[in-house]
């Protein structure tokens, strides 16, 4: 439901974030408070839906065939889906007023807020924006693998080699570091086995964390 994922964006941010931000200023503290929330949302999500894995129903049925090869439709959909919130994201950025501002905000809150730029407002919409895209990504990959109650954290892991892969200093860098994972993901499991998986990416973050910490395509 995106309703839902909105909403768990939103309660970190304005009950947690915000509040601790006016007392301290070590952000050790921030990580460890939404460490201990997302626990707590595990453990309700194991009481609420149980502990098994549950599987989705796919958004499209059928498939195609694309150059030999059969591609669910429900996969061609995920795709379009990706590319068009990527699209929509960079553009946002570049030229919407909130996006605007929130790359002032995201590199110095200080200066922003000195320059008299609404702070709070503009965190707010880039939560709710990150609640309604974590919802998309939920409905698009829940029919392709059981999720269960403590799923989020293989994705969080991967999601943040992503990040680190392709960087930060553009919009598309992300999806770029992601296509190289699931590039990796499969090349590893098919030359090498399913058991070094873990080692070949663990190996390719330390690398670029030590040759290029700003990320492979950063520019």
């Amino acid at each position: 439901d995106l309703g839902a994922a909105i909403l768990f964006a939103w309660i970190p941010e304005d009950g947690i974030l915000r509040p601790m931000a006016r007392r301290v200023r070590d952000e050790f503290g921030a990580v460890m408070a939404i460490v201990a929330l997302m626990f707590v949302i595990e453990q309700l999500a194991g009481l609420i839906f149980g502990h098994r894995p549950l599987l989705g129903r796919e958004l499209l049925d059928g498939t195609a065939v694309i150059g030999g090869v059969a591609v669910d439709h429900h996969d061609l959909l995920a795709l379009a889906v990706t590319v068009a919130i990527f699209a929509g994201v960079a553009a946002w950025l570049k030229r919407g007023r909130h996006g605007r501002m929130l790359r002032a905000v995201g590199d110095n809150e200080a200066a922003a807020r000195a320059l008299g730029l609404p702070v709070r407002r503009v965190r707010l919409v880039a939560v709710v924006g990150t609640g309604l895209i974590g919802g998309i990504a939920g409905i698009l990959v829940a029919p392709q693998t059981a999720l269960s109650f403590q799923s989020h954290l293989s994705f969080a892991i991967l999601g943040f080699i992503a990040l680190v892969l392709g960087g930060v200093g553009t919009p598309w860098a992300p999806l770029v570091g992601g296509m190289l994972v699931s590039a990796i993901e499969a090349a590893s499991a098919r030359y090498i086995g399913g058991f070094a998986r873990d080692y070949v990416l663990l190996a390719l973050v330390v690398l670029v964390f030590s040759l290029r910490t700003e990320g492979l395509f950063t520019i």
